[in-house]
């Protein structure tokens, strides 16, 4: 079994470019948004997810789609202490236009323990829990 990882800024920030480069060599794929997830586990295993339209104008998020993925790679929800690392806050209220909860509360139930995102989105507030890099 690996170590469990440290999660320093720095590890953060390089997963955060992790997800940025993962978005670009999706961009092109059909329904592709804007924002991108990587959910890393204190062992290290990851799962990335991108933000895409399911239909007539209705959005599966980047946060959800990683957590899916992690579930479908390991045959299990994310262990405790995972940290999710997105390209923009997590969505924190709710919106007819998004599949399932807020992504704040999805984070909360799926033991994610913390959060690191690259730019605010400040028409949604502040996600609880979250840190946001200096």
């Amino acid at each position: 079994m690996a170590l469990p990882l440290k999660f320093s800024d720095d590890i953060l920030d390089r997963y955060l470019f992790e997800a940025i480069v993962y978005l670009k060599e999706h961009w092109f794929d059909a329904d592709t948004g804007i924002v991108a997830a990587v959910l890393v586990d204190p062992a290290g295993n990851v799962a990335f997810g991108v933000g895409c339209q399911e239909s007539d104008g209705v959005y599966s998020h980047a946060e959800k789609n990683a957590i899916d993925a992690y579930e479908m790679k390991y045959g299990h929800a994310p262990i405790e202490d995972s940290v999710m690392v997105i390209t923009l806050s997590p969505c924190v209220t709710s919106s007819r236009r998004r599949l399932g909860e807020s992504c704040s509360n999805r984070l909360a139930a799926a033991n994610i323990s913390r959060t690191h995102y690259g730019v605010l989105d400040s028409g949604q507030g502040l996600p609880h829990a979250t840190e946001h890099p200096d």
